[in-house]
Order: structure tokens, then C-alpha cells, then sequence
């Protein structure tokens, strides 16, 4: 907990050691929730493709990423061959343990690139892993606020490599980063669906107060991205203050930023998913009649309104 952070300081100094605070204890507070995504080469190799988080809506467990990084299943070799034959893969935790993403993913395209799939029930419960909840959600995009500190927490590629050694895992090391909103220049940024962090390729000082330089944010995709809460905090400011307030999944490097999907899209994807889930288990239920599948959607949409149970 900081006491006292003095939110609004004008000065880079000031601005950096606030930076350096929230984000030492957002990386230890947004940890147990996050995962590498993997493309599997086959059962023993493959590489990091982008990050993870999990969720918990009504009592069910979700991963959410980036459209585009589930995409990748579908990029071919020169031979024709697919480059992820095996699928992907996330972690669990416990030392790294891997495993196949086992359900259909629900995706929307650009411009929103977000992608979730549901997870069996009884994976989390033998993890160290803790998901999300609809609490830790923000409302609306409407509180984005230029004082305030935005974090990501995710793996860039070119930090972690897949290892067959003890099992199927890997070696990774997590970028925790903060930034302030920023402008961008992509082709097809919507300020409706869209905002921008900064993510400058220079020299800065880290959370152990070392200076650093980013690294390519390649693997990042898919990660949320939290409001800290920071920016309006009087006193006292702790990492329960802070919210989801969308997905990363572009970094603009001529306006050296992160592209971020606001939270509106993404509640709108996991709602229908939600939905979808209801309606498919209902269907099944019925005994899978055929041609008559509209009554459970529209069932679905009458019993989930919202994310919560």
C-alpha cells in the first residue's frame, strides 16, 4: 500500500517514482492471474504467442486474449503445413505446467481483436492460478484519465522460450509495465473502441529503481490492461483500487504506443459468451434437437443480462 503518492505530481521525478511504486505491487498483485499463451510445434516444443488472463463469471472459468494471437493456429509452414500442428497451450502455474487449450474459442476480428475460451471446470482448482472476478471489471472506459497510471502485465516473446526439460513448460519472464495514455497513429484506431498507452523503446527505470530498456512487445497481445486508480487516489492507494479497463493487442511504434480495446467490447464478448454457453449446455439438455436451436438463444438471453451470477 502507498500512503500518500501524490498522484497528480507534475515533475518527472515525481512521476517516475509513482510509476515505480504501482508498478512493483500491480506485477505481484496481477501475477496469479496471468498466463502464457503458446503455439505448439508438437508435444515437447513450441513458442510464446501471446498472454492470457483468466476469468471467474458465474462460477464458470474463462481465458480471454487477443484475436489475433489465437489466429495463429491457422499460419502455415512453406510446406502447406500448419506451424502450430499440436494446437495451443497455457499455464497453470505449479511450475510452469502446460495445457491444451481443450475448447472452441469465441473471436471478434479487428477492429476489437479479442478472443475467450471456456476452461473445464476443475482445471484452476488444482492451480496456483487466481482468476479474475466481474468485481475487478471496470464499468465503462468513460473514468480513462490522463493523471492516471495504466499497467499491463504479460510475456514478451523474446523473454521466454518453451522447454521440454521436467515436462512440457516454460521458461518465461514476465514483463510488468506502467504507462500514461498516449495518441496513436494506426490506421484503423477508433477513439469508440480504441485508447493508446505509451510504450516508448527507451532507456527507463524499472521497478527495482534500475534503468532498463523495453523490450519488443511481441507476446504482450492479449494482455488486460488495468486503470490503477492512482490518478484519483488521496491517499492510501493499494492495487485493490485498480480495475480491467480493456485489452492490449497493437503496439504503434510510430507513435511508440500500445493499442487497447476498451472494456465496453470486451464485457460484450465475454456476455457472449456467457450466452452461448448457456444456450449450447440447454440445447444439450433437450436431447440436441434439430432445427431448433433459436429457443435456447433466446433463453439465454433472457436468463444472462450481465456477467454476474
Amino acid at each position: 500500500m502507498l500512503t500518500n503518492p501524490t498522484p497528480r505530481a507534475s515533475s518527472i521525478e515525481q512521476k517516475q517514482r509513482i510509476l515505480m511504486d504501482v508498478v512493483k505491487e500491480m506485477k505481484e498483485f496481477s501475477a496469479p492471474s496471468i498466463t502464457q499463451i503458446c503455439g505448439n510445434f508438437d508435444e515437447l516444443t513450441g513458442e510464446i504467442v501471446g498472454t492470457g488472463t483468466f476469468f471467474r463469471l458465474r462460477d464458470a472459468d474463462y481465458l480471454l486474449t487477443a484475436q489475433h494471437v489465437v489466429g495463429k493456429l491457422y499460419e502455415a509452414n512453406i510446406d502447406g503445413s500448419r506451424k502450430y500442428g499440436a494446437g495451443l497451450s497455457h499455464s497453470i502455474g505449479n511450475d510452469q505446467a502446460m495445457l491444451n487449450v481443450a475448447h472452441p474459442w469465441i473471436t471478434w476480428k479487428l477492429p476489437y481483436d479479442l478472443a475467450v475460451t471456456r476452461l473445464d471446470p476443475t482445471i484452476l482448482e488444482v492451480s496456483d492460478r487466481i482468476p479474475l472476478t466481474v468485481e475487478q471489471i471496470a464499468l465503462n472506459s468513460h473514468t480513462l484519465d490522463a493523471n492516471d497510471v495504466y499497467f499491463i502485465h504479460g510475456f514478451p516473446g523474446k523473454q521466454s522460450h518453451f522447454t521440454a526439460l521436467c515436462g512440457r513448460g516454460v521458461i518465461s519472464k514476465s514483463l510488468p509495465y506502467g504507462g500514461w495514455l498516449e495518441s496513436s497513429s494506426w490506421t484503423d484506431f477508433d477513439d469508440s473502441i480504441h485508447f493508446a498507452i505509451s510504450f516508448p523503446p527507451i532507456e527507463i527505470i524499472d521497478e527495482r529503481g534500475k534503468a532498463t530498456t523495453l523490450p519488443d512487445p511481441h507476446g504482450l497481445s492479449g494482455a488486460v490492461v488495468w486503470k490503477t486508480g492512482i490518478g484519483t487516489a488521496d491517499s492510501n492507494w493499494s492495487p485493490r483500487m485498480a480495475t480491467v479497463i480493456g485489452v492490449v493487442h497493437r503496439h504503434d511504434q510510430a507513435s511508440r504506443s500500445l493499442v487497447v480495446t476498451r472494456i465496453e467490447y470486451v464485457k460484450g464478448l465475454l456476455l457472449y459468451k456467457l450466452r452461448s454457453d448457456f444456450a449450447y449446455f440447454r440445447w444439450l439438455e433437450r436431447g440436441r434437437p434439430l432445427w431448433d436451436d433459436l429457443v435456447d438463444w433466446v433463453a439465454a438471453e433472457q436468463s444472462i443480462t450481465n456477467l454476474r451470477g
